[in-house]
């Protein structure tokens, strides 16, 4: 937008010097840069819905059942996950709950080698689970959480056993 106000005050200036003031051109072109500057302005995005296929039929027309994605074992399920930090590597321990693939309940346990290491783990340990109780097991793969970012790491490594242990990896 800048660059066409500074397009415009050239233009506009080597008209004003080459012509008489008032000049049709220079009202010309300067109704043309306006308009270019205001083009695109009430431009509105349009969103199509999606498109839903219908459930499908046998031969008899019939409809069949949906294949289920992610078919999981319900079961309590633990797993270590390891990730590196700058003194070295840490592990975690992780247990998840499952039921029809979703996550109900999941505990953590970290034993630090760094001091540094026991606040991050802590952190992520107080606020991880509303990330992950309630969600399905082949969705959940946590970023940073309350400014840990590495723990998550180890978190996502169990969570990959986790799914293998369950009967289905990524």
């Amino acid at each position: 937008m800048f660059l066409v106000f500074i397009l415009h005050r050239l233009i506009f200036s080597f008209f004003l010097s080459a012509r008489p003031k008032g000049s049709l051109l220079v009202g010309a072109v300067s109704a043309a840069v306006l308009v270019m500057m205001g083009a695109g302005c009430g431009q509105v995005d349009t969103v199509s819905a999606p498109v839903v296929p219908s459930a499908p039929t046998n031969e008899q027309g019939a409809v069949m059942p949906l294949p289920t994605f992610g078919s999981f074992k319900d079961g309590t399920y633990t797993a270590k996950g390891t990730y590196s930090v700058h003194s070295g590597p840490e592990e975690i321990t992780i247990s998840l709950t499952l039921k029809d693939g979703l996550i109900t309940d999941t505990t953590f346990a970290g034993t630090p080698a760094v001091k540094m290491s026991q606040k991050f783990m802590d952190m992520f340990a107080e606020n991880y689970k509303p990330m992950v109780i309630g969600k399905k097991i082949s969705e959940v793969k946590l970023g940073k959480v309350s400014g840990s970012s590495l723990t998550p790491m180890g978190f996502n490594e169990a969570v990959e056993k986790i799914k293998q242990q369950a009967g289905q990896s990524s």
